[in-house]
């Protein structure tokens, strides 16, 4: 119990800053002894406000770790539902992207039989100069 209560608090600003400092050094270098960490961190009792944030952080922490990995998968599970486009949207935008090619061929072809221009002279003389060449 009390070794969360002065790990919540060193995470929420409430225990004695020099203190973090110090057992944060401690825990780097291998020699941490959580019981005199968090004799240390919570020496005097806190405010009302204070264990007001304590209690709601407690709270918090506590449904964290009831939902546990199956609760985290299913967040995740969800946010990746959410956020990648099925395979319908797919599918769609495919189709979509064809016809908008298509008719820009199809607009080009028009604009250049108005002129006069026919697209078959363009297609001969292509042909026949691959075929010199090879």
């Amino acid at each position: 119990g009390e070794r969360v209560r002065a790990g919540l608090a060193c995470e929420l600003g409430l225990a004695d800053a020099q203190a973090v400092k110090r057992w944060r050094a401690h825990a780097r270098g291998g020699n941490f002894d959580p019981d005199a960490c968090a004799r240390e961190l919570l020496p005097v009792a806190l405010g009302a406000e204070d264990e007001r944030r304590l209690l709601e952080r407690a709270a918090a922490l506590q449904r964290d770790l009831l939902l546990g990995a199956a609760g985290a998968r299913t967040v995740a599970t969800r946010r990746k539902s959410a956020s990648s486009p099925g395979l319908f949207a797919f599918l769609l935008i495919q189709v979509l992207s064809f016809l908008v090619f298509a008719a820009l061929v199809a607009a080009i072809l028009y604009v250049l039989r108005i002129r006069g221009t026919s697209i078959d002279e363009y297609l001969d003389r292509f042909l026949l100069e691959r075929f010199r060449r090879g």
